[in-house]
Parts: structure tokens; C-alpha cells; sequence
């Protein structure tokens, strides 16, 4: 079975990736090779991180049941893994050689997806350009950050008129990201049924923060 994404690329989801890379790149100096990822990372000189087995309902899609079953499922897993390892080696390169991971996770039914990124490194907070959505004459403005419990959402909103009630829909979470002195954890890659619900995004990641801590 191919549960490759239905929707195309959009330009908030373009957004993203150069969000995340703009964010890697202010921590970049050193180049780190990680020893492995979607699983765990470890470098020369700190602690192995290790993704949490299961955050709420969503597990690695490596353990999914229906992408096991046939062989089109378990190439698309062999296939998560490589990029995975990809990009776990980039983001410990980008944070100086610091342990780093990388893992692709869904629900039982594969209908919500998510990346976590977890470096073992602090994070500059999420920001984005100021629009004012009075001056606009929108309910909302373009795009911010807001913020749940400590966690950072980085939201695009569509646009909807001034005195209307935005409705969920119009909502695209970007990615959430929580981050302190030694640990950085961010969601992103969602698809819409959990990317109009920057809070359940932000619990997602709450969780995955505590685990990888508590490690």
C-alpha cells in the first residue's frame, strides 16, 4: 500500500524546510557524523538521543502495522530510514557534532503524520515577519508564533476578513518546538488534520520533550 502524502506541496510547507534550515544554520560550525538515526544518534563526545517509542497514539511508522503488511509499505519504510539518517547527519553537523534524531511517526490508521527532530543543543525561539492585521483588515495576521506551555507554534493563517471567525481549516501549523540549555525537540511535516490544531501540535511535542529528558 502507498501512503505517500495526497496533497501537494504548499507554500507554508515550502516555508518550513527553509525555516528548519535557517534554524540549523545558526548553530552551524562543526561537522558531527551521527552513528545512526530514526532510531538513535550518537557522536564523539555526548550522551545517545533516542526517539520515544510512542508519543500519545503516534509511533514510529517503522512499527505501523499496515505499512508492514506489504511490500510497498516496507520499502517506503526502508526509504524513511535513509532519509531519516540524512537528515539526523545534518542536523548534528548543524549543531556542531551534537547528538541528533530524526524519526517519521503516524497513528495506527496512518491518517496523521509528523516528523520529531530532537538535538541534544539549545534553539534561538521561533519568529517570523510582523504583518498587522488591522492595517489588512484581517481577523488574523499571515503568520505567528504562539506559544502553549512553553512550546513555540510557528502558524499560517489564511486569510479571512476582519469580523469573521477564522474557522480551523484556515489554520496550517508550520512546526512547534520547545527548546532549553542542552535539548531542543521540534514537530513538523504534518499533515492538515493536525496541522489546523497548533495545540494538539504542541502536546505532541510537551510529551516527546519529557521522554527524551527523562532518558
Amino acid at each position: 500500500m502507498d501512503i505517500s502524502p495526497r496533497w501537494g506541496k504548499r507554500p507554508w510547507q515550502r516555508y518550513t524546510t527553509r525555516r528548519l534550515a535557517a534554524v540549523l544554520a545558526l548553530a552551524a560550525c562543526t561537522l558531527g557524523l551521527p552513528a545512526a538515526a530514526g532510531v538513535a544518534a550518537t557522536t564523539h563526545a555526548s550522551k545517545t538521543i533516542v526517539a520515544p517509542a510512542k508519543i500519545g497514539a503516534f509511533a514510529p511508522r517503522s512499527a505501523n502495522k499496515l505499512m508492514n503488511k506489504d511490500a510497498v509499505g516496507k520499502k517506503q519504510i526502508a526509504r524513511l530510514a535513509v532519509w531519516n539518517r540524512h537528515t539526523s547527519h545534518d542536523v548534528s553537523a548543524a549543531y556542531g557534532g551534537a547528538p541528533a534524531v530524526v524519526e517519521s511517526y503516524a497513528n495506527a490508521n496512518l491518517t496523521i503524520l509528523f516528523s520529531l527532530v530532537a538535538v541534544r543543543a539549545s534553539t534561538p525561539g521561533l519568529f517570523t515577519t510582523y504583518s498587522d492585521p488591522k492595517v489588512l483588515q484581517l481577523a488574523r495576521p499571515y503568520r505567528e508564533v504562539e506559544t502553549f506551555d512553553g512550546v513555540q507554534c510557528l502558524v499560517q493563517n489564511d486569510a479571512t476578513p476582519s469580523g469573521q471567525t477564522p474557522p480551523a481549516t484556515s489554520v496550517h501549523t508550520l512546526q512547534c518546538e520547545r527548546s532549553g540549555p542542552h535539548l531542543t525537540v521540534i514537530v513538523m511535516d504534518f499533515g492538515d488534520s493536525l496541522g489546523n490544531h497548533p495545540a494538539a501540535a504542541a502536546a505532541i511535542v510537551s510529551e516527546a520533550w519529557q521522554k527524551i529528558s527523562a532518558a
